[in-house]
């Protein structure tokens, strides 16, 4: 494998409320839709774009999953939008999980957000709940489930959904957040979601944690399994729980999977590696996982930026690329795991303390792409008090 290139020839960006494509060529944007929220791809762990090439005389396909919020009541919820002409325009294409702001109302209504991945000509989807808040909420909380479904490719340059499956539903005080789906070598589905309950922390340990939004209750890491297609999922045990909220990514790596993640407990206050992985054989059984393990023992006083804020992606050998954003100085950092340990790290970004920094990569010809978003102009507004 060639040491791979870094470039910057498309990115995602959010600006002003709306999803925009910087294409390479021309410099021009091309607006998908308006958003009306800065999270409408959160989080940055999962992947929310995928390009389609049907053949059979049909274009290339992107569809993109964006969470649109109902401020005009048009679209509202997490629904794809498409492109055929290699984003130089956009159309709403379909509804994933609409939006329930017609009952709720926009202040609780539900707020989903998907991890795609491409299966032939196929996608295989998981959504759930993602927002700035998982603060308890006795008429929010029963609706933050994870969900599973497949859209299949109709031979005619289209896609449709099948029912959704549902994959983990809460339990009185429970919510889930945040679900990633990963296929490995023999073919089953696994899905990965945290699951926020219990009493709040106070401790030392999740000090820096933004209490008005819940940050500080903890996390458990859940995973279900399907071996027969996405019909039906079996919840397997519980592998790891935090301090307060996480995120991380869900990867399979050819005979592997790997589980990598972080929480908001700002690495407990800068004392210890906040990074963990755990890693489980294909031909294992199902519940055999690793010891959980830190992840990068060169730094041993910094992490991943709310365990979310990273992209990864196999490097067709049985390892990983991975740029995420540190916790100390909000950089963009790229490491290889080569299905044992981490690399040292590569600084891919210098800027500092830029909240809505976040990296997106992916392979092309053996070279790994990474896109780069920055705070620009009219989004450089004060961040709320006690705000990480």
């Amino acid at each position: 494998m060639r040491k791979p290139a870094v470039t910057a020839k498309r990115r995602w960006i959010v600006i002003r409320g709306a999803i925009l494509l910087l294409l390479a060529a021309s410099g021009a944007q091309a607006q998908i839709t308006s958003v009306a929220d800065f999270n409408a791809l959160s989080t940055p762990a999962q992947r929310h774009v995928v390009r389609l090439e049907p053949g059979g005389g049909y274009p290339a396909t992107y569809l993109a999953a964006i969470q649109r919020e109902a401020v005009d009541n048009v679209h509202p919820g997490l629904s794809f939008y498409r492109s055929t002409d290699d984003g130089a325009t956009w159309s709403f294409y379909d509804a994933i999980s609409p939006s329930n702001y017609a009952t709720l109302g926009p202040a609780a209504s539900q707020r989903d957000t998907a991890d795609l991945m491409k299966v032939g000509n196929d996608i295989a989807l998981v959504y759930s709940y993602d927002g700035p808040s998982v603060v308890p909420d006795a008429t929010l909380d029963p609706l933050h489930k994870v969900y599973f479904q497949w859209w299949r490719y109709n031979s005619a340059g289209g896609w449709t959904s099948q029912a959704p499956v549902l994959v983990f539903s809460p339990d009185a005080g429970q919510a889930y957040h945040r679900g990633e789906i990963a296929i490995d070598s023999v073919g089953r589905i696994w899905v990965q979601a945290w699951m926020r309950s219990g009493p709040a922390c106070t401790s030392a340990d999740c000090a820096r944690c933004y209490a008005p939004d819940g940050d500080n209750y903890g996390n458990t890491l859940t995973m279900a399994v399907s071996a027969d297609g996405g019909a039906s999922f079996q919840r397997q045990p519980d592998l790891a729980t935090t301090v307060c909220r996480a995120g991380g990514r869900l990867s399979s790596l050819g005979t592997r999977m790997l589980m990598l993640w972080n929480g908001y407990s700002a690495n407990q206050n800068g004392t210890v590696v906040g990074t963990k992985f755990i890693v489980r054989y294909d031909s294992d059984p199902l519940a055999s996982w690793t010891p959980e393990r830190q992840a990068f023992t060169d730094d041993n006083l910094d992490g991943i930026y709310h365990g979310a804020a990273l992209s990864a992606v196999a490097d067709g050998g049985g390892g990983l690329h991975l740029v995420y954003k540190d916790h100390n100085y909000q950089r963009l950092y790229y490491r290889s795991f080569n299905g044992t340990v981490f690399s040292p790290k590569q600084l891919v970004d210098a800027s500092t303390d830029d909240w809505i920094l976040q990296p997106a990569i992916t392979v092309f010809n053996h070279d790994l792409y990474v896109f780069v978003n920055h705070l620009v102009g009219s989004e450089a507004l004060p961040r709320p008090p006690g705000f990480d």
